[in-house]
């Protein structure tokens, strides 16, 4: 945005400067015709001219790469039209209106910070303006009718491009939101295609999702503090079960211990959210999420071994919910865990694998869940 708006000052200061030129090359081309010489006003105009030329160099070419900051195109604006009102090259009674337009070219930096100190600059550059204008003029009733017409038309001019600045802003979010949201409305779709490709490589039921996402809602309401929205929990769900389209079709129904190799390729899918959310900051929580709920509270799990805290609470009610999912549904090897042996086995890692405190709210979650909904057909490996 910003650098939007330097090429705009850029085109501002050079379309100005060319003006200023055709103007000097007019009064040259009448002085060269006329027998009254070259105009005193010759001098304002060709300063007016060097000045513009001079600024736009300055502003396109050295206010650059790191150095560069919307407070040096700010800043050359006020400048350009300060010089611009002093010599007045057009000879125009009235150039003390160009100021006006000033708060309304800074309002498009949508920054308030940058408005309000070269908001404030400009208004006292205009009273000056006007104290000389009117130390010119004798005293009388009508000079100080302008004096307070200008003022408030300044004060207009500062307003106006303080609603625009807040307007645009506000747009402007408006646009970035529903693009978020279309994006995600986008992101959800793309991978609701794969789930039957996944349900077939696998063998699992889709009925995990809404399983996982019913019991990662309930279980989040128990942590009020850490605002999460209910998107983020089903794109995680949707997410986690997607990730298991880049095992090889082997591992689900291998009843012996996986190798080193397998593994391995089994603990990469905590990097799928990497590779299909990209760096969005607006999926930060998931993309987190899903690459740390095999971190262990005791600092032993992968792939960061992460430990208490620093484990994203997200990512410990998801590991703890898949670990409760993989008991509770049959593998090649063994049969499905009861409820009760689930949770028991659950808490007995309480401390150690997972935050004693996610463990409880899954056993008050569950308490309030169908126990008849527990169960999901699965494959002999849940990730």
């Amino acid at each position: 945005m910003n650098r939007t708006l330097k090429h705009l000052a850029d085109r501002f200061i050079f379309w100005v400067g060319i003006v200023v030129s055709i103007h000097l090359l007019s009064v040259f081309i009448y002085a060269a015709y006329s027998d009254n010489g070259v105009p005193e006003k010759t001098v304002g105009i060709s300063l007016s001219a060097i000045v513009l030329w001079t600024l736009y160099l300055m502003h396109r070419f050295f206010s650059i790469g790191q150095l560069y900051s919307p407070h040096i195109t700010a800043f050359f604006i006020l400048l350009g039209d300060t010089f611009f009102v002093i010599y007045n090259p057009m000879d125009y009674q009235e150039v003390w209106i160009i100021l006006l337009f000033y708060p309304i070219m800074i309002s498009l930096f949508q920054n308030r910070q940058l408005f309000t100190i070269w908001g404030i600059f400009a208004f006292l550059l205009a009273g000056l303006f006007i104290i000389v204008d009117f130390s010119q003029m004798g005293p009388g009733d009508s000079m100080y009718a302008l004096l307070i017409s200008r003022l408030f038309l300044y004060a207009g001019s500062l307003l106006l491009g303080w609603i625009i600045m807040t307007y645009s802003a506000s747009l402007k979010k408006s646009f970035l939101q529903k693009g978020e949201e279309q994006n995600k409305e986008y992101l959800i779709r793309l991978l609701q295609t794969l789930i039957p490709i996944v349900e077939r490589k696998s063998r699992i039921s889709s009925k995990e999702i809404v399983l996982s996402t019913g019991l990662m809602k309930r279980m989040m309401s128990y942590f009020p503090n850490d605002r999460v929205e209910y998107w983020e929990i089903q794109l995680l769900s949707l997410l986690h079960f997607i990730s298991r389209i880049e095992w090889p079709d082997y591992v689900f129904d291998k009843p012996d211990k996986l190798t080193l190799y397998e593994y391995q390729l089994v603990k990469e899918h905590c990097y799928i959210g990497r590779s299909l959310l990209g760096s969005d900051s607006s999926l930060k929580r998931v993309r987190e999420a899903l690459q740390a709920h095999h971190e262990r509270y005791d600092g032993t799990g992968y792939p960061c071994q992460l430990k208490g805290e620093e484990i994203p609470r997200l990512a410990q009610i998801l590991g703890v919910v898949e670990c409760f999912i993989a008991m509770t549904s049959p593998r090649a090897y063994r049969e499905a865990f009861s409820f009760d042996k689930a949770m028991s086995e659950i808490e007995s890692m309480a401390g150690t694998a997972f935050d004693p405190k996610v463990v409880e709210s899954l056993r008050d979650a569950l308490e309030l869940y169908d126990k008849s909904q527990t169960r999901t057909k699965a494959s002999p490996l849940v990730g």
